[in-house]
């Protein structure tokens, strides 16, 4: 499995966390310092956008992005009104509760954050574009944001880990090489982890954390092409005091999820495994010393060839034996 680093760690970890906070007070009454940012609402959605003037551009993007994307979450989870989000966009996670006289419960290297049932996007402005681009930072908001549309389509229920985050990366379409090959990998390794075990937490080490975000992102998507854009919407409006989650999906799809797990395996099984392989780096350096091997003797082979074909006594060639004796030339032979 390819090793991430510790920038790869806090990108794969950052752009999901959800901090599932009771805070004091509501974004909705929080406020930033009088003079240091402006508040405005969103004039195609419910958004209602909080910044520092020098991020009216970023502020200008979450705009532009955020009518489709409200309209996908709202079809895909059944939302209907979607309700206001107050979108914060900050220096760092972490002044987000600075500004509102709050306890930082944040982690130093988030980058984004939703804060749980109470509509909430915390977008780190500064620590985001750190190295990065105005479409990473438009993609942590769309990730947060489907946190926050998944809060408010469950009213309250429980849905797992693997959904909320692999819904949450589809929507911010953050499918990376990296990922596929990380997935590939485990698939031809037999590493895949059961989604059983993603119900509620996922994995603290950083290698297996990235691989449980890659099979969430994966899975979700899958079921997703097989039963319809709406699939999430149908069985999250089943849910209820005694239906689960996974009830509910097997409610909407006739089958049960382990069957559905089975199937993504079946799916990804030959695909993925003969990538792995190819990619593998021993291979690579296999290959390209077969090849040399093969480029050598081709070389060798048609120089051979060149010399065969020569005449053993060209015309015009005069040689002389006296001062250039060949092997076997000597005058007892003469």
């Amino acid at each position: 499995m390819t090793k991430l680093g510790m920038a790869t760690l806090a990108r794969v970890l950052a752009l999901t966390v959800s901090l599932w906070l009771a805070l004091p007070m509501t974004s909705a009454q929080a406020q930033m310092p009088e003079g240091s940012v402006q508040t405005e609402a969103s004039e195609s959605t419910p958004l209602v956008y909080h910044y520092p003037e020098r991020y009216q551009a970023s502020a200008d993007l979450f705009e532009k992005e955020a009518g489709p994307a409200v309209a996908r979450l709202s079809k895909s989870l059944g939302i209907d009104p979607f309700p206001r989000v107050d979108v914060w966009i900050v220096p760092q996670v972490g002044d987000y509760f600075t500004y509102n006289d709050l306890k930082n419960r944040a982690p130093d290297w988030a980058i984004g954050l939703s804060l749980s049932d109470q509509q909430t996007v915390v977008v780190a402005h500064d620590t985001r574009m750190a190295g990065g681009t105005t479409s990473e930072l438009d993609k942590t908001f769309i990730h947060e944001l489907a946190h926050v549309a998944i809060d408010v389509a469950r009213a309250g229920h429980a849905v797992p880990r693997w959904f909320h985050e692999g819904f949450a990366l589809m929507q911010a379409d953050e499918w990376t090489p990296q990922r596929q090959e990380q997935l590939a990998n485990a698939a031809a390794t037999g590493a895949l982890m059961n989604f059983d075990n993603l119900t509620r937490t996922f994995p603290a080490h950083q290698n297996v954390a990235s691989l449980a975000y890659a099979q969430s992102f994966h899975f979700v998507r899958f079921i997703q092409t097989r039963h319809g854009t709406e699939v999430f919407a149908d069985a999250i409006a089943r849910l209820d005091g005694e239906t689960s989650f996974a009830d509910a999906l097997e409610g909407v799809t006739g089958r049960s999820l382990d069957r559905l797990e089975g199937e993504w395996r079946d799916s990804i099984a030959t695909g993925t495994s003969w990538l792995a392989i190819l990619r593998s780096e021993f291979l690579l350096f296999f290959g390209a010393t077969i090849l040399l091997v093969v480029i050598w003797a081709v070389r060798r082979r048609r120089r051979r060839e060149e010399i065969d074909a020569m005449d053993e006594d060209p015309d015009g060639w005069e040689y002389d034996r006296s001062k250039y004796p060949l092997p076997g030339d000597s005058d007892d032979e003469s």
